[in-house]
């Protein structure tokens, strides 16, 4: 039976985001040699990370880079700027390449010269062949598909593709903020990022990292509701696929360091809400916590 309740002696429940960490260009492709390579049954072995510079990118928005088979030759994931500054089209021979919805799904194609176009493709969540990258752990799963080059798969017994980050994508403004994000919901980069757009408590710049859409006043990070479950607290939050959370802690509201709760990263539940419980003995002051995915 639960017993609901708003307010806790000596708990406190607030939203708390973290600030941006500037990614590079670089290959994101983890270097170890168990974790940069897919594999084709047709081609062999195919180097995700051949060098630093020229290894695949998985981004927010895009993928870019190369991904390398010394019989296939050069796969190009897309060139990092697709013409409407979001995400590939996917239309013409000069603006293709894969787009990351930001979930963790993967589509569109990839292109080899010797090999033709290589699809990368999904029809839903649940389908365990569709191409897609673990948000908590960097790891990618599923298959992509060629008819040069086959069933490409992007784990196998051997090694397990991984990427260290996710890149966040090119930025014309001292934020550090996405263009492809200020593009998507305001349709310029010429954007304000210290401004409350639609009013709702909370400036651009923290609509960005929570996730949510800087243009409806409805869509924010709140936390819901706190109720005891027996011997546990459970916490409901508003949340979104494309981030992840923790529940943070500390015992003294004058100690300047928040820790974590236990629970670590939390993947967001896959309805509008979270819920994640903690023993009720756990004593302290909590935060709810917005965290960009493998930042």
């Amino acid at each position: 039976m639960k017993t609901r309740t708003r307010i806790f002696t000596g708990i406190i429940f607030s939203i708390f985001m973290a600030s941006l960490v500037l990614a590079t260009t670089n290959s994101t492709i983890n270097s170890s040699s168990s974790n940069k390579w897919a594999w084709s049954s047709s081609v062999g072995w195919i180097n995700c990370r051949s060098d630093l510079t020229n290894g695949v990118v998985i981004g927010q928005y895009v993928c870019s880079g190369f991904m390398y088979s010394p019989t296939a030759g050069w796969i190009c994931l897309g060139n990092g700027s697709p013409s409407n500054g979001i995400q590939y089209a996917t239309n013409s021979a000069t603006d293709y390449g894969v787009n990351h919805d930001g979930q963790g799904h993967l589509s569109g194609y990839a292109w080899c010269p010797s090999a033709g176009w290589i699809s990368f493709s999904w029809t839903n969540a649940t389908d365990p062949q569709a191409p897609k990258i673990d948000l908590q752990t960097g790891y990618l799963v599923g298959y992509a598909w060629g008819s040069g080059v086959g069933w490409i798969s992007l784990s196998n017994l051997s090694t397990r593709l991984k990427t260290d980050t996710i890149f966040q994508g090119d930025s014309s403004n001292t934020n550090g903020i996405p263009d492809a994000w200020a593009l998507t919901y305001f349709g310029t980069t010429n954007v304000d990022f210290s401004i409350d757009s639609d009013t709702d408590g909370v400036i651009n710049a923290y609509e960005y990292i929570a996730g949510t859409n800087p243009t409806n006043q409805n869509d924010c990070l709140d936390i819901r509701d706190v109720t005891l479950s027996g011997t546990n607290i459970e916490f409901i939050w508003s949340s979104t696929q494309i981030r992840n959370y923790k529940i943070e802690m500390k015992t003294n509201l004058m100690d300047a360091v928040w820790t974590d709760s236990g629970m670590g990263t939390i993947l967001a539940d896959s309805s509008s809400n979270t819920v994640r419980s903690i023993p009720s003995g756990t004593q302290g002051y909590f935060r709810v916590k917005a965290v960009i995915p493998l930042q």
